[in-house]
């Protein structure tokens, strides 16, 4: 199965879909990003400090950003 996923601040993962997605689309309450591999656009509504559990972290990652699962874990690393 692997490892599970982490648990991660807000502000780390506003980073990693930064890195994945480029900036953030301007506009609305909450940052927007494109998937880079689907196109679609999501909105990513956490606070900085506020912590994001482990079965969110995946389904940020796999269902908006559009990573493979084993993907999605490399980049919570």
């Amino acid at each position: 199965m692997g490892d599970p996923f982490p648990s991660l601040r807000g502000r780390q993962m506003r980073k990693i879909l930064t890195r994945l997605c480029g900036k953030p689309l301007p506009g609305g309450k909450h940052p927007r990003f494109r998937s880079p591999k689907t196109g679609q656009l999501f909105s990513y509504g956490y606070h900085d400090q506020r912590e994001i559990r482990p079965g969110m972290v995946q389904r940020i990652l796999v269902s908006d950003v559009g990573l493979s699962v084993d993907e999605a874990r490399k980049e919570t690393r």
